[in-house]
């Protein structure tokens, strides 16, 4: 599955935990769950060496017992990277760090998976009209004057 599509099946809540901290809870469905561990499945055969058979050509329930944890990762890291790239596309908020907070609970394969990342953000800053407002110069002596007293001092 494309990290497109991916980040288009991801839905996104958002809470205000301070001022300047958001968190982003992230939910992604069953079928986008099923559909990534079917994909990093794939891709560890392709790979696999297991005794007995050629590589590449173990078959997959015999991969998935062996590589279980790997799969696992994969999935994970696949679907958090996504949600992050869907967060920074989000123009709304203007993130300059990120925490993915405690270890987050690993995805099951059959079941919807929800994480959340810790984002502090720019502050918002609401300026008060400034247009019309009416500002004194402090005078200056005239140019002619400074030279004029600079000339004679010399």
């Amino acid at each position: 599955m494309s990290v497109e599509s991916l980040k288009k099946g991801i839905q996104i809540e958002w809470k205000d935990i301070e001022p300047c901290s958001r968190r982003a809870e992230y939910l992604v469905s069953k079928e986008l769950v099923d559909a990534e561990f079917t994909e990093a499945l794939k891709e560890v055969s392709k790979q696999a060496q297991l005794p007995g058979f050629r590589k590449g050509k173990a078959p997959l329930a015999l991969v998935k017992s062996r590589y279980i944890q790997s799969i696992v990762d994969d999935v994970a890291r696949l679907i958090q990277s996504a949600a992050y790239e869907k967060t920074l596309e989000d123009k709304t908020i203007d993130p300059i760090a990120v925490d993915p907070g405690e270890t987050q609970k690993a995805p099951k394969q059959g079941e919807e998976y929800r994480f959340s990342f810790n984002f502090e953000t720019a502050p918002d800053i609401k300026l008060p009209e400034y247009k019309g407002l009416k500002l004194a110069a402090p005078k200056s002596p005239a140019l002619d004057e400074l030279l004029a007293k600079r000339l004679e001092y010399l």
